[in-house]
């Protein structure tokens, strides 16, 4: 049928993906912002990772070295240009290599060292922030107080209207016709829209992983397994959920919220859970409870969600849950002359 058709094609673009990816691999231009020992782990027994498109609303098969990246995601500008590799190859291997080790003991029911507990919260918390919805949610954070920023230069700021005429001209723009007085009274009008560049976001993700590894070492964790069940978990291009479990009204979903349960699957059958004030324990999970933990996960999901089986059923969850991603809103609050900025980070 069509529907078999379409999933042999694909499998021929991953296999060629897989080939012409390990050609590349020492300069990386498609990087993986879900590490690729995660992903191997949600493959099926034949090394297939099925993903499931929330846009499209298709499943495919694919290769954990084709799926959860993006081209030139890390890749910034740098003084001897467009940097390609730094921050993968530099920077997350060491964290993915450490943390893939640390999962593994995990795995094996071994508890950690202290420096090994450590490694698997710097890759928890790397994990956390190198994911396009976090990426998303720095940009709508900082553009808004860019704009504020902004906007009151040009008002208020005859030393930076003075530079910027000064520049306009230096660059080349010409002053015939009012132009660049008719360029400035527009910006004084606030007819311009400013926001957070990709390079600073890359930047601002880099500066918060030791930050919240902090966090993390201070927070309890427990790691669950399934039992005699066929129940598994799944896994999504934004793999470690922030849920507010609190009885009373919702809070921002961060980790400083002393309500907040985080959860990342590590494979199919097991899963970290970090909480505040809870007893770090291996233990098993009652089965009800994967449901719960699977819809969180497809629920956050930016785009896809990947299994290690495929299912129209999984299919269907993850199209209906669209619209259900956490955002960050900033309220604008004015005191005086002052202006205030509020973001909250929630469902």
């Amino acid at each position: 049928g069509l529907v078999d058709n379409w999933e042999a094609l694909m499998r021929l673009v991953w296999s060629r993906e897989e080939g012409l990816m390990s050609k590349n691999s020492v300069n990386p231009i498609n990087h993986h912002y879900v590490a690729q020992h995660v992903l191997r782990r949600f493959c099926d027994p034949q090394g297939v990772l099925w993903t499931y498109d929330k846009e499209t609303e298709r499943i495919s098969p694919g290769r954990p070295k084709s799926r959860a990246s993006g081209k030139d995601f890390y890749s910034f500008e740098s003084h001897a240009g467009k940097d390609h590799k730094t921050i993968e190859l530099n920077f997350l291997k060491k964290i993915d290599n450490d943390g893939s080790l640390a999962i593994a003991s995990l795995l094996r029911g071994k508890y950690l060292t202290t420096e090994r507990a450590r490694d698997f919260m710097r890759f928890a918390a790397a994990q956390m922030v190198r994911v396009g919805t976090y990426f998303e949610r720095l940009e709508n954070l900082f553009s808004p107080t860019f704009q504020e920023m902004a906007e009151r230069l040009v008002k208020y700021d005859e030393g930076f209207r003075t530079a910027l005429v000064k520049s306009l001209r230096k660059t080349g723009t010409k002053d015939e016709g009012d132009e660049i007085k008719r360029f400035m009274a527009s910006l004084e009008q606030g007819k311009f829209k400013v926001a957070a560049s990709r390079d600073f976001v890359v930047t601002a993700f880099l500066s918060v992983v030791d930050q919240i590894t902090a966090e993390f070492c201070k927070m309890d964790w427990c790691f669950l397994h399934t039992k005699d069940t066929k129940e598994v978990f799944v896994i999504s291009d934004n793999p470690l959920v922030l849920e507010d479990v609190g009885k009373s009204d919702a809070q921002p979903l961060g980790i400083l919220n002393r309500d907040i349960e985080i959860t990342m699957p590590l494979d199919p059958t097991t899963v970290a859970i970090g909480r505040w004030n809870e007893k770090t324990s291996y233990g098993t999970i009652a089965t009800e409870s994967i449901a719960v933990i699977n819809q969180r996960t497809i629920d956050q999901a930016q785009r896809y969600v990947y299994a290690p089986y495929r299912s129209e059923e999984l299919l269907a969850n993850v199209v209906a849950s669209q619209g259900r991603q956490a955002q960050t809103r900033v309220k604008k609050i004015k005191v005086g002359d002052l202006t205030i900025l509020l973001s909250t980070y929630s469902k």
